[in-house]
């Protein structure tokens, strides 16, 4: 795997994305590079696999090790009721 296509990777999604946060819609100061399916999982280190999210949205998502990770959908669906509710990051990553 080569990690070093990383920031570039997360600097494409990042402008495709307007610098706003994948799951939270957010403007990014200093995005992430998120890995849809978790590298761990088997993702790949592709274009189709890494949106830019900022730092909050990618921690949580992955946030207890002893839990299955949160899908994509199932976060972005966490979010938009957050956000629904009020509840929404006040600082972005």
């Amino acid at each position: 795997m080569d990690l070093s296509l990383i920031p570039k990777l997360r600097r494409r999604a990042c402008r495709a994305q307007d610098g706003l946060c994948f799951y939270c819609r957010l403007q990014m100061t200093n995005p992430t590079a998120e890995h849809l399916i978790p590298r761990q999982h088997g993702g790949p280190t592709t274009a189709s696999n890494i949106v830019a999210a900022c730092r909050r949205c990618n921690e949580r998502r992955h946030a207890d090790p002893r839990c299955r990770p949160m899908t994509v959908d199932e976060y972005a669906t966490l979010v938009l009721l957050e956000h629904q509710a009020g509840i929404s990051a006040s600082t972005t990553g």
